[in-house]
């Protein structure tokens, strides 16, 4: 099944409920791929190595980040 918002959606999850075939990632599984925001606080939480992030929805806070040494 895909594209990926119909399964970050939980499209797997709903047609399992109706005991309806498919074949795909359950919604919580399918975050990962279709979030960056949720695949990087997964991986914090649980030590996975990563790039380091920053997620922020304000440009001063996104710049003072990116100029940090």
């Amino acid at each position: 099944m895909g594209p990926e918002a119909p399964l970050v959606d939980g499209i797997v999850d709903k047609f399992n409920h109706e005991n309806l075939k498919i074949f795909g990632p359950s919604k919580n599984f399918a975050r990962l791929e279709g979030s960056k925001e949720f695949a990087k606080r997964f991986m914090k939480k649980y030590a996975i190595p990563t790039a380091k992030f920053h997620i922020s929805s304000d440009i001063k806070d996104a710049k003072e980040f990116i100029e940090q040494p």
